[in-house]
Formats: C-alpha cells, structure tokens, sequence
C-alpha cells in the first residue's frame, strides 16, 4: 500500500485529503506544520508529500528543499489556494525548488487521488510545469 503524507496547517485540508486518500487504498500520515512533516518523514518516509505551500515559519517552498536534500528521491506535490485565488506563482516557485507536480486549491478527490497516482508511479512532472493541476 502506498503512503502518503500530508503537511498542511489548515486541519480542514489534512482532513479532506486523509478522507479521500484512504478511501482509495493509501496510508496517510498527516502533520500541521512543515518542520513536524520533516521530522516525521526522517522517521518514517512516504511514497507521495502533499506539501501546503503557504504555511506559518517554514514554508512549503523551502521545506521541499530541504525533503530533497537529505532525500533526494522524495516525490513533492505542492499545493496552494495562493494569495487573492492566484495559486499558480506559489506552485511554480514549488516546483522550481524541487517538487515534482503541483495542484491548486480548492480540488476535487478525484484530482487529488490523479496527481498522487502520477507522483507515485511516474516521479511526477518534476520542473516541466505540467502537472499543476487548477480548477
């Protein structure tokens, strides 16, 4: 079965994700910030990263980098609503740092469960801008 982790300060997020993620055969770990969702991928690392961009202290941005630093295997998936419902700045500045697909908030389950899919098995679109997915 594959893992997922979710690191997303908004609880209603993690919850939607956890929901739908599993309902479709994945384990899912979640954390409310990106220094909890580093330490607990140290411990336990997942097969897809669902990483909030826009978060308080550290950001989804630089917590990429540092996920791809010390493993540079990990597969990212930025996501973001951005600022004034303009996602696509803050998921391309995610995939300029490392992560290999990107999608914009508000989504569906079914796009969710697709970039997860793709990140998974394919490595994502890692820099190619084509797997930022928007509604």
């Amino acid at each position: 079965m594959a893992r997922v982790l979710i690191i997303d300060d908004e609880e209603t997020v993690r919850m939607f994700c956890r929901d739908a993620l599993e309902r479709n055969g994945y384990e899912v770990a979640a954390a409310a910030s990106a220094s909890e969702g580093i330490d607990m991928y140290r411990a336990d690392p997942a097969d897809v990263v669902l990483m909030d961009v826009l978060m308080p202290k550290l950001d989804g941005a630089d917590a990429t980098e540092i996920l791809l630093r010390e493993f540079p295997g990990a597969r990212v998936v930025a996501m973001s609503g951005g600022i004034l419902r303009h996602p696509e700045f803050f998921l391309q500045h995610a995939q300029s740092r490392g992560a290999v697909g990107a999608i914009g908030k508000p989504f569906t389950v079914e796009e969710l469960v697709e970039i997860v899919r793709k990140a998974k098995s394919e490595g994502g679109t890692r820099n190619a801008g084509t797997g930022m997915q928007k509604r």
